[in-house]
């Protein structure tokens, strides 16, 4: 009875509105990260070889001190 006094231009209730912006914000954060995503793994940049052959270095380096002798002076 009373959905028929109701006319068709009033609003719903103010929780469902709040909810509807609620998961519009959402979507919309979803969507910037996962165009920064996008955008970062589209803009890398290409000298990453020179720290790749830095870091094999360092790493050849610390396995070869990683010895049963060398751990044995630690403890």
């Amino acid at each position: 009875m009373w959905t028929a006094l109701r006319s068709g231009a009033e609003q719903s209730s103010p929780r469902s509105s709040s909810g509807r912006v609620c998961a519009l914000s959402l979507v919309v954060a979803a969507a910037l990260l996962l165009l920064g995503f996008i955008i970062g793994w589209f803009t890398k940049p290409t000298d990453e070889v020179t720290a790749t052959s830095s870091h094999e270095k360092v790493k050849k380096a610390f396995m070869a001190e990683m010895k049963a002798e060398n751990i044995k002076q630690f403890l």
